[in-house]
């Protein structure tokens, strides 16, 4: 513990970031890594706002940004005015821009080049020979090889850029432009660099210098496991071992009563804290076991403690109804520095801390605390059935929230801090809005008291703990709950709580009366491991993600630290080789490390088999999906702006669509969910997802790479189920033998198909070719509505069936079409949907086909003959 405290004060000596010399590098370094991306108009407000240009190249920073905005509109006469301005009006900016430039003719020679290509590749031959002439032919020497001068010439009786042995490579109007800008900037950074002695930027320096952190993370982490090679799969958190702890580390006596409550200090977690009946709070030093402070001033049991992110306060709340904040950074500190300048940690006698702020908010007792995400409110809630939002720099309540019949447990804050979720002994968990103090949301499955709820890191999932023998998993955008995670006793007097924890939030972990510490597999309900973990009950326990280890709490008037041995069995070690690969594998490790340490295969089946380990047949580096040749799961896709503004029409369709399928896996998909999803999952098409300009865009995409990654069946929320999908779904899933359909699409009116109800297997190559080719069909028409279509609706997926089911040769793999008598006859008694009427986009396809269909006399047959949907299969 003393290393790491020096260390951490030698921080600021050993890298200042401060240095003017090192903030300097720190924007080349950005700056490279910018250019190398090609984001090059970023790079350059990056350097206008940095300053980071030399003294000359400030004066003519103008100048600059109009040579390089006129190459990229192809505005070459401004380019000659700017660097060939007649002398006797030079100004001293465009001598400066000239003298930046020793090889500017060597430029000029690369723009006239540029020049004369586009003229070529527009087939203007006539003013290709007199740019040839006039332009060329004198700066010859310039040529960047012997024989390019004469392909130039020969290019005059070309068919294409492209047939010149020296253009072959040419990459096109635009490319070729951005490639000139970044070779002028290239040739000013160069020749800046040369004057003023920099130092280049070796190659790559940030991907370097992210590895060599990564590298330390990895090396400096608690535990280094042989089994498995590390993986790092997110830069915005620091590397932590995918493990789980199996066996005390350490236990931390003091206390003399039971423990009530456990939480480790900051994100770093380096301390604990914990309340007790006792009346006090004690804090601990995690490594040592030392009790750094006692926390006295209570006058009844401390039910609940909290910390805030920076580990610098901690607050309280108890039986006697106030609020204290504790300040314990400086007794942190000078704890540590004891410990560095060699002090015993066990032989020094722990503080008395006295609370830095008291708030008296009830008579009765406070069960629950704890701190807002920015660390300047806490919301506390007991036993009057109120909860009550405190301003903690004005030390007073500000809000209060009211609608439970009983008691409330516990009370927490989501993540992004708009919400307050409560679980009472109503058995009832409330969501609160902040803002309004309003209940919005109500749930009311629990056949207990409610004991405990804490809310994932993303936001998206709820655990609860109730006095039914149960802890449940909730889908928060569903309002629903996933699953049950069962094994522990919870029906007495106490509160017995769960929490998330591992990577990911991969793992529940979870009090019990029994005195056992359990430990669930978040994805699938399974019991992982049961702890003997004290001589009485368990109260709940809390994970920190940068120790990876729990601490747990407990009525033997202990708190116990737990660590992963590799000398301790554990539960997992009896379960076959690809559940324990299942686990690892959603922590990024390497599940077939785990199967020659576990030393169990399943006959019959390889390891990608069992693990649908992802094939990579996109030609994108950064999708990983399985093989297509799956059956379609039973999974419905839905979307909407949130869950909460679902318009009450569309919602009629919506619970039709569940109630006749409650065998099927329901996951709806919020705007923010699918901006996420594509950030995350498909980062190389995040800048053309986001730059669309209608969100509809958006949402048409989404759905694409939803399907493609995870299969299923979309359904927009204007479609209303007649009958269960179970038909559909069972046409992919043939014999091994027989013709599979996995893929579906719907025929509508008056042409072509539409996408407002798509069925296909996870990883479908039709979607593949439908992702690849969104880009190319981006840009946009003088019309948003069939802007829309076009790029990414109805009338862009006809064009790509077409294509498709043109180039494809395995019926397998060829997609079919949804007859109308399926999806769109009314008189039709084998219909499975039915529209809902509404302010649909689904209801503008119909419009823009019509009139094109309407004013353009042969525009029906166009789109017939030429796109083929006519000749497609139906089902």
């Amino acid at each position: 513990m003393a290393q790491k405290t020096e260390s951490s004060n030698l921080n600021n000596i050993i890298f200042n970031e401060n240095d003017p010399k090192i903030k300097d590098e720190i924007l080349r370094i950005i700056l490279q890594y910018l250019t190398d991306e090609r984001y090059f108009f970023t790079k350059a407000v990056l350097q206008d706002e940095a300053n980071l240009k030399a003294a000359d190249l400030r004066d003519s920073l103008a100048d600059i940004k109009k040579i390089k905005k006129a190459i990229l509109e192809g505005d070459w006469p401004e380019i000659d005015r700017i660097i060939l301005k007649p002398s006797s009006s030079v100004s001293p900016s465009q001598q400066s821009t000239q003298q930046l430039l020793k090889n500017y003719k060597s430029f000029l020679y690369s723009v006239y080049r540029q020049q004369y290509l586009e003229y070529i590749d527009h087939h203007e031959t006539q003013k290709a020979f007199t740019h040839l002439n006039k332009r060329l032919k004198p700066l010859e020497h310039l040529a960047t090889s012997p024989h390019e001068f004469k392909d130039l010439c020969y290019l005059l009786t070309a068919k294409s850029v492209h047939d010149a042995p020296s253009f072959k490579s040419w990459e096109g109007v635009l490319p070729a432009r951005e490639k000139l800008v970044e070779q002028f900037q290239l040739m000013l950074n160069f020749e800046t660099q040369e004057r003023e002695g920099v130092s280049p930027v070796p190659d790559n320096r940030l991907l370097q210098l992210l590895r060599q952190a990564v590298a330390y993370q990895i090396e400096t982490s608690r535990y280094h496991l042989k089994i498995s090679t590390p993986k790092v799969s997110t830069l915005l958190q620091d590397y932590t071992s995918a493990v789980i702890p199996n066996a005390v580390k350490d236990t931390f006596t003091g206390h003399t009563g039971n423990v009530k409550c456990v939480e480790f200090v900051g994100e770093e977690g380096r301390q604990i804290i914990s309340g007790s009946s006792d009346n006090s709070c004690r804090l601990w030093d995690l490594e040592s076991t030392a009790c750094i402070a006692v926390l006295e001033g209570h006058t009844s049991r401390v039910w609940s403690v909290s910390s805030d992110k920076a580990g610098k306060t901690v607050a309280s709340t108890a039986g006697d109804g106030t609020v204290k904040i504790w300040d314990v950074r400086d007794c942190i500190d000078d704890y540590n520095s004891a410990a560095s300048g060699g002090t015993k940690a066990n032989s020094r006698s722990p503080v008395s801390l006295s609370c830095a702020s008291s708030l008296s908010v009830t008579t009765s007792d406070l069960y629950t605390i704890k701190y807002h995400p920015s660390g300047t409110h806490l919301v506390v809630a007991g036993y009057d059935k109120m909860i009550r939002l405190i301003d903690i720099e004005r030390n007073m309540v500000v809000k209060t929230f009211s609608g439970h019949q009983l008691s409330v447990s516990k009370a927490v804050f989501s993540p992004i801090g708009n919400l307050i979720i409560s679980g009472s002994k109503d058995s009832t968990i409330k969501f609160w809005d902040i803002v309004s103090g309003l209940c919005i949301k109500t749930i009311s499955s629990h056949l207990g008291e409610v004991t405990s709820v804490e809310m994932n890191s993303n936001g998206v999932e709820l655990l609860s703990s109730s006095k039914d023998n149960s802890n449940r998993l909730w889908d928060i955008r569903l309002l629903r709950p996933i699953r049950k995670f069962k094994g522990h006793q919870n029906t007495s007097k106490n509160f017995i709580q769960a929490s998330f924890a591992s990577i990911g939030d991969s793992l529940v972990i979870g009090g019990s009366e029994d005195g056992i510490l359990y430990t669930w597999d978040a994805a699938n309900g399974n019991l992982l491991q049961r702890l003997r973990a004290h001589e009485g009950i368990v109260y709940s326990a809390a994970w920190n993600a940068k120790q990876s280890m729990f601490c747990s709490c407990s009525d033997d008037k202990t708190v116990r630290s737990w660590w992963y041995d590799e000398k301790v069995p554990t539960e997992l070690e009896s379960k076959p080789w690809w559940f324990f690969c299942k686990y690892c594998t959603a922590n990024n490790l390497d599940a077939s490390n785990f199967q020659e340490y576990n030393n169990r295969s399943q006959k019959g089946s390889s390891v990608e088999e069992t693990l649908q380990i992802p094939s990579n047949n996109i030609k994108y580096p950064s999708i990983n999906v399985p093989d297509y040749n799956n059956s379609i799961h039973r999974t419905i896709h839905q979307t909407y702006k949130s869950i909460f503004e679902i318009p009450v029409h569309w919602r009629i369709a919506q619970s039709t669509c569940r109630d006749l399928h409650h065998h099927f896996t329901y996951i709806f998909w919020s705007d923010d969910d699918i901006s996420a999803f594509i950030n995350n999952t498909f980062p190389w098409f995040a800048k053309t997802f986001h730059s669309y300009p209608y969100p509809i865009q958006r949402v048409d995409a989404a759905r694409y790479f939803i399907l493609y990654y995870y299969g299923g069946i979309y359904l927009d929320l204007d479609i209303a189920c007649l009958k269960p999908l179970d038909n559909i779904v069972k046409l992919s899933e043939q014999p091994s033998n027989s013709l599979k359909i996995s893929g579906i699409v719907p025929k509508t009116e008056p042409v072509g198909i539409s996408n407002d109800v798509l069925a296909f297997s996870k990883g479908h190559p039709f979607l593949e070719w439908v992702i690849n080719r969104l880009e190319s069909h981006k840009s946009g028409m003088v019309f948003p509505y069939l802007s829309v279509f076009f790029s990414t609706g109805p009338a862009f997926l006809t064009r790509m069936l077409w294509e498709y089911n043109r180039a494809v040769l395995n019926e397998n793999d060829r997609v079919r079409v949804l007859g109308k008598e399926f999806y769109s006859d009314s008189e039709s008694e084998e219909m499975f949907f039915k529209h809902i009427t509404g302010n649909s986009w689904h209801e503008f396809d119909f419009k823009i086909y019509d009139w094109i269909s309407g004013y353009i006399n042969y525009g029906k047959s166009l789109i017939l003959n030429g796109w083929g949907v006519e000749n497609c299969k139906e089902i």
